[in-house]
């Protein structure tokens, strides 16, 4: 079988085990390696956790990327990169078409975005509105434009094949081939079963945002910990007592809670697709999630705190919920009397959001993988 390696920035978990398909691939056979390359990037504290049939190698700068990649057979090798290609990730991009690898992509999660097709004042205007200074919103507009100009010259190598999901990652793709596949949260729903309660329910799908790892990195808004969770308990309290609905967490895999952070309210983990498959309300600020919630046709209410006036979480909730037709609040101004609660859902608009954003119509109501590893084998 041949030899399937992953380079990530991200750690290996559960989560990327099942979403990324190493587990899929490992139970057909395959020999997989994981290439941990965070270092590169920025410096991630987080242990990866040890498969028995994954073998795990720390990659600590280009040298050591270049000294792994010599030690290969390269035409019985096949490179899943789940790093985008950003600014940061530029040197391994450009160390990885020095060798012309054979590389697959997959190219997914893109939603409404806020400064797609935007002129470069008005990206400056939100980049500024979203960071801690007009500095910072330079600086990534500058990261943006020098990625673009490595791909326009030819530094940055097309993939070998893209997987993409839906219509707005197709048009925007870059690789040598095109797979249309689905987002890997449409293969949880199609795949996971409700989860039955006794009493009606809404989700929060928590995105652990005072402890997101992004901020210091990318200049974002520091979130307070206790203000927000005790705002989120009291907007909670409101919700469950006027529309006799209890709330239930469907927390973000790296959060560690414990049972007073919620209120003693029920916290799951990697359970999002079932909980959100019998719930009668999803509650969100921003989340890739919310593709869940599409796919079932679920009312949505996406909601702020004070504290994220200025925050990506906040413009993206208020894009989303005008995508959509769903309510977007303010905590701070929420009581009995105004809370809005919407039961239905604009069916045009979500199926309009399911096709340009998760699922792609050549791939519908099949699971990806059988795709993934057909494209993988028919190319070697």
């Amino acid at each position: 079988m041949k030899k399937l390696i992953y380079i990530s920035q991200m750690k290996l978990n559960d989560k990327l085990s099942r979403d990324w398909h190493l587990d899929n691939f490992y139970n057909r056979g395959y020999k997989i390696e994981f290439w941990d390359v965070s270092n590169i990037i920025h410096r991630n504290n987080d242990a990866n956790k040890n498969y028995q049939n994954i073998k795990i190698i720390n990659i600590n700068n280009i040298r050591d990327l270049k000294e792994n990649i010599n030690k290969l057979d390269l035409k019985k090798v096949f490179f899943i990169i789940t790093i985008p290609c950003f600014y940061q990730s530029l040197s391994i991009y450009k160390t990885i078409s020095k060798y012309n690898l054979n590389t697959a992509f997959f190219y997914w999660g893109e939603s409404p975005n806020l400064v797609y097709k935007k002129n470069i004042a008005t990206k400056i205007l939100m980049y500024f509105k979203i960071n801690k200074n007009m500095y910072e919103s330079i600086k990534h507009i500058y990261q943006r434009l020098i990625v673009k100009l490595h791909r326009r010259l030819g530094l940055i190598k097309k993939y070998t094949i893209c997987f993409t999901a839906g219509e707005l990652c197709k048009t925007l793709a870059y690789g040598d081939k095109l797979i249309p596949i689905n987002l890997c949260d449409y293969d949880q729903n199609l795949k996971n079963k409700k989860i039955e309660f006794k009493e009606k329910y809404a989700v929060f799908l928590d995105i652990n945002l005072p402890y997101n790892s992004d901020v210091e990195l990318q200049g974002l808004v520091k979130i307070d910990p206790r203000a927000y969770f005790k705002s989120l308990n009291s907007f909670f309290d409101i919700f469950e007592r006027k529309y006799d609905l209890k709330v239930i967490i469907a927390a973000h895999p790296k959060s560690k809670y414990n049972n007073n952070t919620f209120n003693q309210r029920k916290i799951y983990y990697l359970k999002t697709s079932e909980l959100i498959k019998s719930c009668s309300h999803v509650l969100i600020h921003y989340s890739t999630a919310l593709s869940y919630a599409v796919l079932n046709y679920k009312p949505v209410t996406f909601f702020t705190t004070h504290q994220m006036k200025n925050t990506y979480e906040y413009h993206m909730g208020k894009l989303l919920s005008e995508y959509l037709n769903q309510p977007f609040i303010s905590l701070s101004d929420i009581n009995d009397s105004n809370l809005e609660y919407r039961k239905d859902v604009d069916v045009f608009l979500y199926d309009k959001y399911k096709y340009n954003y998760i699922v792609s119509k050549e791939s519908e109501g099949k699971p990806s993988f059988p795709l993934i590893e057909k494209s993988i084998i028919n190319y070697s």
